[in-house]
Parts: structure tokens; C-alpha cells; sequence
């Protein structure tokens, strides 16, 4: 053989060898990695925070029947506009109101047998109003004063009162990293219950999910408050859960 033909072959060689080689590390690789796959924990865990409300919403209705749309939106007109003007006669600082919506609904008799007829139309306007206090224990009272000053001057429904707090972004934040510590927890259990310890982290699901529970008080009222009498309301805490989902390594 020549020097050319020698050079060729051993050439040939080497790359033959180194490529049998990488495979082969290739090979004890991706069977460390399958192993590793194997050796893993999933968990989830959930974290709670609770604050104090700074917010209170109230929800109105005035609802007024009448023989005809004119009349019953007439007589809507006037109560609402007694409500809300008894509202802002009480000087409450950034307290804030709007309209939600308004029906006009056709009354009808009853059949019995015939055509039913007309007897009237029924408007109902229903509008909320939110206050702001800092301090919790004085934010119930508040709304009670609200609550009662509306049922006095022609507010005939009350739908709802949510106590709550405007910015929960520190608090969520707070519920994370206890939902994170708790999924932690639960793998450190699971691992010591096989022998084992937890090594790291994986991964961390990147969209937790967050549930806030604010205190509502539904259907308070459908009439005026008996004369004499004052509605007390208590502003609870809110609760802010998180839950997030984690995979370990052991």
C-alpha cells in the first residue's frame, strides 16, 4: 500500500472509532436522563392569605309599578333621584355611585280562562355605591349608614354588599410563596415516606391560580328597614388562595 492509501484507511478509521464512541456516550446519556426522568415527585400546594377590606359595595334597586310606562318611570325617576341625593347629602369622602341597569317589565293579569289584559308596567333601577375607608373596623359601620340612609329615602331592594380590598397584588404574591413552600412540603413528605430526599426543583407550573373570596351579604333586604331598627354590618376579612403545582427531583 502506498503512503496515500495508508493515510486514507487510518483516517477512516478514527472516525469510524470516535463515531462508535459519541454513541455510545450518547447512548449512557440518554439513559441517565431516562433514569433521572423516573426519579421525580409531583405535587401541588396551596397557600391562603387573608386581609382586611378597605372597600364596601353596596347594591340598590328602586322598583316602582304604575298603570302606565310614563307613570311608573316618572315615579322611578323621583325616588331614585331622592335616594341618590340622600346619598351625597351625607358627605362621605370618595364615595362613588353609578347605574348597573334598568327593566321595564309588563304586568299582565291572570289568564282564567280569557285573554289576559294590561294591568301595569314595573321599572326597576338598580345602581351600586362604593365607599373607601382604611381602617376595617370602622368600614361596616360605614356601610351600614350607607345601607340604611338608601332604604330610608326609596330604595326598595338591596341585592348585595361586598366587602373587599382594591390592591391584592402584594398579598397574592405572599400566597404564592406559601402554595410554593406547601408543594415543597408535601414532595419532602412523599420522599421521606419512600426513604428518599428531595434533590431540586424541576419545574413550577407558570400559571398559578388564584381564588379571591371576598364577604358578600346577598338579599339583606327587600323592604325598608322597621323604623327604629339599624342594620350593624361587620366587615370580614378577604381571602386570597393560590395553587400552583411543582415536580421534584429525589
Amino acid at each position: 500500500m502506498n503512503r496515500d492509501t495508508i493515510a486514507v484507511t487510518l483516517a477512516l478509521t478514527a472516525a469510524i472509532l470516535g463515531g462508535l464512541a459519541w454513541a455510545g456516550q450518547g447512548a449512557k446519556a440518554q439513559g441517565r436522563e431516562t433514569k433521572d426522568d423516573r426519579r421525580t415527585i409531583q405535587t401541588t400546594g396551596t397557600g391562603t392569605i387573608r386581609v382586611r377590606p378597605d372597600h364596601a359595595r353596596v347594591f340598590f334597586g328602586v322598583q316602582t309599578f304604575a298603570p302606565t310606562v310614563k307613570l311608573a318611570r316618572t315615579q322611578n325617576a323621583a325616588q331614585t333621584k331622592q335616594v341618590t341625593g340622600s346619598l351625597n347629602a351625607l358627605k362621605v369622602p370618595d364615595l362613588k355611585m353609578k347605574s348597573t341597569n334598568m327593566t321595564v317589565e309588563l304586568v299582565q293579569s291572570e289568564a282564567d280562562g280569557r285573554l289576559p289584559k294590561i294591568v301595569g308596567y314595573r321599572v326597576t333601577n338598580t345602581f351600586t355605591v362604593l365607599v373607601h375607608q382604611d381602617n376595617a373596623e370602622q368600614l361596616g359601620p360605614l356601610a351600614s349608614r350607607v345601607l340604611d340612609t338608601a332604604l330610608e329615602n326609596g330604595a326598595n331592594q338591596v341585592q348585595q354588599i361586598v366587602f373587599f380590598h382594591e390592591d391584592n397584588r402584594n398579598a397574592k404574591r405572599e400566597a404564592l410563596v406559601k402554595a410554593v413552600q406547601d408543594a415543597r412540603g408535601n414532595a419532602d413528605a412523599m420522599a421521606a415516606g419512600a426513604g428518599k430526599k428531595v434533590l431540586d426543583v424541576i419545574t413550577i407550573d407558570g400559571q398559578p391560580q388564584f381564588e379571591v373570596f371576598s364577604q358578600r351579604m346577598s338579599n339583606m333586604a327587600q323592604t325598608a328597614v322597621p323604623e327604629g331598627d339599624s342594620t350593624t354590618l361587620m366587615a370580614g376579612e378577604q381571602e386570597i388562595t393560590c395553587s400552583v403545582s411543582a415536580t421534584f427531583s429525589y
